[in-house]
């Protein structure tokens, strides 16, 4: 699995950053997939995977799309909670 530091998160974070601006500049900006508000810069963002890496997407960029840090890691928790939930239920 790739680490979540490196150039590669860097050369990905400057892509999104410069498409947050971009979208931002003609009027049109990039909306977070989970609260539907407008992207900027001043706001914690993180790159969400359109297709969660633990279900087999890729690291490309073709999956990923900037999100909201708090909604993305909110959507991570609940992702997490319930799988967790489910395993314990096979358990028993």
């Amino acid at each position: 699995m790739a680490r979540w530091t490196g150039s590669r998160v860097t050369a990905d974070r400057a892509y999104w950053a410069g498409r947050i601006l971009q979208a931002a500049s003609i009027g049109k900006p990039l909306l977070c997939p989970f609260c539907d508000a407008p992207m900027a810069l001043e706001v914690p963002w993180d790159i969400d995977h359109d297709e969660k890496r633990i279900d087999g997407g890729a690291l490309g960029r073709a999956n990923q799309r900037p999100a909201h840090r708090a909604c993305n890691r909110a959507d991570g928790a609940r992702v997490g909670n319930t799988r967790r939930s489910r395993a314990r239920r096979r358990i028993r």
